[in-house]
C-alpha cells in the first residue's frame, strides 16, 4: 500500500514539472500531455440502507385448491319443539262385546226373544215355545241360554239361528246353549258350544 502511494505523490510531482515546461515552449499542447492514470482506490465503505420500497400491486387470485376432508360430525343440536297432533284416524270395525254376567229371565211365550244388553237368558217359559229368531244382537256378541225347565226348544228353522243340528231341546233344567252373533245386514247366530245338563 505504502508503494502504491509513493507511486501516486511521485507522478503528481513529476507532471508538475514538466506542464510549465511545455508551456514555455510553445510547441507542446497541455491536451497532448497524457498522464497515465493512477490506481484504483481502495472500496469505501457501505453506505446506509435506503428507505423501503413501496409495496407492489396484488397479484392474481390462484386457483381454488381441492376440497379438504370432512370433519368430524358436530354435537347434537336440543331437540326440537313436538308437532301438532294428527287428525283422528278413521273409527275402527266394532270389538267383541264383553259378558253382562247379570242374568236375564225370557218367558214371553214368543218365538222370537230381544237379546240386546244381555249374555245369560234364563228360558222360564211356563208352556212349550220353539224359538227361531234372536233380535237385538250386535257383532261379536255371545249369549248363552240356560233352562228353567224343559219348556223350549231352539231350531234353525225359518230364523236367523244356524245350530250344529236342526234344533236343540232343552229337556232339564240347567241344560245350557251357546251362541255368537255375526252381523252382515240381519242378526245370524251361530253355535259355539251346547251343554245338556
Amino acid at each position: 500500500m505504502q508503494l502504491v502511494i509513493k507511486a501516486i505523490v511521485f507522478l503528481v510531482i513529476l507532471s508538475l514539472i514538466l506542464v510549465p515546461f511545455a508551456a514555455c515552449d510553445g510547441e507542446t499542447d497541455l491536451t497532448d500531455v497524457e498522464i497515465p492514470a493512477g490506481a484504483q482506490g481502495p472500496p469505501g465503505p457501505q453506505g446506509d440502507p435506503g428507505p423501503p420500497g413501496r409495496t407492489g400491486a396484488q397479484g392474481p387470485q390462484g386457483e381454488q385448491g381441492p376440497v379438504g376432508p370432512q370433519g368430524p360430525a358436530g354435537p347434537t343440536g336440543p331437540q326440537g319443539l313436538i308437532g301438532p297432533r294428527g287428525s283422528m284416524g278413521p273409527m275402527g270395525p266394532p270389538g267383541i262385546s264383553g259378558i253382562n254376567p247379570m242374568p236375564i229371565t225370557l218367558n214371553s211365550g214368543s218365538t222370537t226373544e230381544d237379546v240386546s244388553g244381555g249374555n245369560v237368558f234364563i228360558l222360564n217359559n211356563t208352556s212349550p215355545v220353539i224359538i227361531n229368531t234372536f233380535t237385538g244382537g250386535t257383532t261379536g256378541q255371545i249369549i248363552i241360554l240356560v233352562s228353567a225347565n224343559g219348556n223350549t226348544d231352539i231350531t234353525q228353522s225359518g230364523g236367523n239361528i244356524n245350530l250344529q243340528t236342526a234344533s236343540y231341546d232343552f229337556t232339564n233344567a240347567g241344560d245350557t246353549l251357546t251362541l255368537i252373533c255375526y252381523y252382515d245386514g240381519s242378526d245370524w247366530w251361530h253355535e259355539v258350544a251346547r251343554g245338556p245338563n
